[in-house]
């Protein structure tokens, strides 16, 4: 279990660390790009304002180019000598999608939007091989190996939620929320694998929240919740997290709350006690999209909050069967000590 600031401020971080825990300041997700996937990185819940825009979550055009974009994209594309040209063709005849180095840099420093925009294209034009690559050069380049989960999963967000709107919208333009909540938890329960803790009225709340809507939701709100929703789902199919969302007894893992309800659940409860929640300020493609935070009660009564990012988070098929369990590592640190609520 790792101790990130993300601020690197001494206000936020503990003054005894545990053997187990290695302070290291981040401004940017996570340094360290080790495989190992037995720690757990612990820091600042804070994102800067500037990467957002137009308020909380991401919206997008998910839908295919028309033709004449793409016809004039390929012209371009063919009449273009330029070493940024993201298209070469083999010696076969065949095109290979290629991403030049500006583009990995563009997305380095982009905001969310910019970089949501810079994967709508990758997804549209290049194949799993070179996505992967460019996932690998972000992480590099980034130094932040949580930018490449996001691009990995890229692909299959845009498609299932392309796909999941056109099955609410039925081609309207406006479709009232209740309407919505019965398709979007069918899939967000397939995309968790997990069909044993359905989604509560609190939830769908936070969610309406999020979009940005009232009675009607449009395609522009259903994205921005959808950028939030799809991370998250992805991490609770995995295994750590899978089988601390399915317990209500205890409840590890909180439904989907906010800061400051996480806050006021924890008002006059002993230093150490502890909750886990999903926040509601990152969304893909933020790196620690689909993250867990840790909210609890410091030795000194203040309330504080810690990113909790598990690398490598073993899937399903249980790869690494010697892994602790996650509730066995939180337990461990020495700042927290009971679950609450």
């Amino acid at each position: 279990m790792r101790c990130i600031s993300r601020t690197g401020g001494d206000s936020v971080t503990p003054k005894r660390l545990s053997p187990l825990v290695e302070g290291v300041p981040s401004s940017n997700g996570a340094s360290d790009s080790s495989l190992s996937m037995k720690r757990i990185k612990f820091g600042e819940e804070k994102i800067p304002e500037s990467e957002f825009e137009g308020g909380n979550g991401t919206s997008m055009a998910w839908g295919p180019q028309n033709q004449d974009e793409e016809e004039e994209e390929e012209e371009e594309d063919q009449s273009s000598t330029d070493s940024d040209n993201t298209e070469v063709r083999g010696s076969t005849g065949s095109r290979r999608y290629t991403i030049s180095d500006s583009t990995i840099f563009k997305y380095c420093l982009g905001n969310l939007t910019e970089r949501s925009l810079i994967m709508k294209e990758i997804t549209n034009n290049a194949g799993d091989e070179e996505v992967s690559e460019f996932a690998d050069q972000v992480s590099l380049y980034s130094g932040c190996s949580h930018h490449g989960y996001q691009i990995k999963m890229a692909r299959k967000l845009i498609a299932e939620g392309t796909n999941a709107w056109i099955l609410i919208s039925r081609n309207y333009q406006n479709v009232h929320w209740d309407n919505v909540v019965i398709e979007i938890e069918e899939h967000f329960m397939r995309i968790a694998k997990c069909s044993s803790r359905s989604l509560t009225h609190q939830d769908f709340e936070l969610l309406r929240r999020i979009c940005g809507c009232y009675d009607y939701i449009t395609q522009e709100n259903f994205e921005k919740m959808w950028c939030w929703l799809f991370p998250v789902a992805t991490s609770i199919s995995r295994g750590l997290i899978n089988g601390m969302w399915r317990s209500c007894s205890p409840k590890w893992i909180e439904g989907f709350v906010t800061k400051e309800e996480a806050e006021h659940s924890l008002q006059s409860q002993e230093p150490g006690t502890f909750i886990l929640r999903f926040p509601t300020s990152r969304s893909w493609p933020h790196p620690d999209a689909g993250s867990l935070v840790v909210t609890y009660v410091g030795r000194d009564f203040v309330i504080r909050h810690r990113l909790l990012a598990v690398d490598h988070i073993c899937d399903s098929s249980e790869r690494y069967t010697d892994a602790k369990p996650l509730q066995d590592m939180l337990l461990a640190e020495p700042e927290l000590s009971r679950l609450g609520r």
